[in-house]
Order: C-alpha cells, then structure tokens, then sequence
C-alpha cells in the first residue's frame, strides 16, 4: 500500500467525499514538534489519491513537551478530523515506528500514551477501513514542515492560519 507524496495545488476551500456516495481514498499523515519541555505540537495533513494537499491542521498543546506523547496526540487529531468528516479509506502514515507498531499489534500498555492509545484504538475501529502504516521521515515532510511551522505561532494565530496556502507557496 503506497502513501503518496504531496503535490503542490490550488485545492478547493473544503474536501469531502463526493456527492455520488462513492468511497474515497484519503492519505493522511501525522506529525509532531517541540520546542520546551513544557510546549509542543501535534500536526497532521490530509491529501486525496492523486497527492493533492487538501488540509492541514495543528494544535499546540501548552504543558506537554513529550514528542511521544505529542505524536500520539497528532494522531488522535487526525483521526477525529477524518471521523468528522466522514472518510472513508483513509490510509494514515507517520514516521514514529513505535506508535504505529503500537496501533497494528492494539498494544495499550504503554504507561505514557496507554490512554491515548486506547482512545486511538476506538476512533480506528469508528472509522473501519482506515490503515496505519509506517513511512520514513522523508515521506513524512509535509506534516513535519507544519507541525514545524507551528511552533512559531502564537495559539490564537494558528486557529486561522492557512497551511494549506503556506504550503503551496514554499
């Protein structure tokens, strides 16, 4: 199963499946950063089949500084956001191994993220046909690049801020 590479496009204001009911494929991947032990970001994009950047989105999470703990959360958000928008195969990539080998063997023991984990586990099942795959760091850029790029707003900034468009325009 193939995680594509992001392309540069002028996307339309809203991604969502099309309106004749058929499943679409949507790739996603996640990502976080930090800057404190005390602050840090958890990032994740969306693409359609064809690589298209669609959206991007990132939360600062103000007292965690823990970059395991902030890719675990980065793809929580990722998941409620593909839930929220009713996606369907959705094929989801990240470069943290332990997460992902966490996800595919339902391990929840872990006592930092076992929480997290778990509440991962229940959005993953919600959302039926989504795939969790490991890609290296270069695959993942695009979400790095964002999450990177947060760490440099302030929280009130980054509500509205347009990743998508600051993407397009590197």
């Amino acid at each position: 199963m193939a995680i594509l590479q992001p392309r540069r496009s002028s996307p339309p204001a809203a991604y969502s499946p099309s309106s004749a009911g058929s499943l679409v494929r949507c790739h996603a991947m996640f990502d976080a950063a930090t800057k404190s032990d005390s602050a840090g970001v958890a990032a994740f994009v969306l693409m359609d089949d064809s690589g298209d950047l669609r959206m991007a989105k990132a939360h600062q999470y103000v007292g965690i500084g823990d970059p395991y703990v902030l890719e675990a959360l980065a793809l929580r958000d990722c998941l409620n956001e593909c839930l929220s928008r009713q996606l369907r195969n959705v094929i989801i990539g990240e470069d943290a191994k332990v997460i992902i080998d966490k996800c595919c063997n339902k391990d929840t023991s872990d006592a930092r993220i076992g929480a997290l984990l778990q509440e991962i586990m229940l959005l993953l099942v919600d959302l039926g046909d989504a795939k969790v795959v490991f890609v290296g760091r270069n695959r993942n850029r695009v979400a790095h690049f964002v999450a990177r790029r947060a760490l440099s707003l302030s929280p009130s900034y980054l509500k509205g801020f347009d990743f998508v468009s600051w993407f397009n325009s590197r």
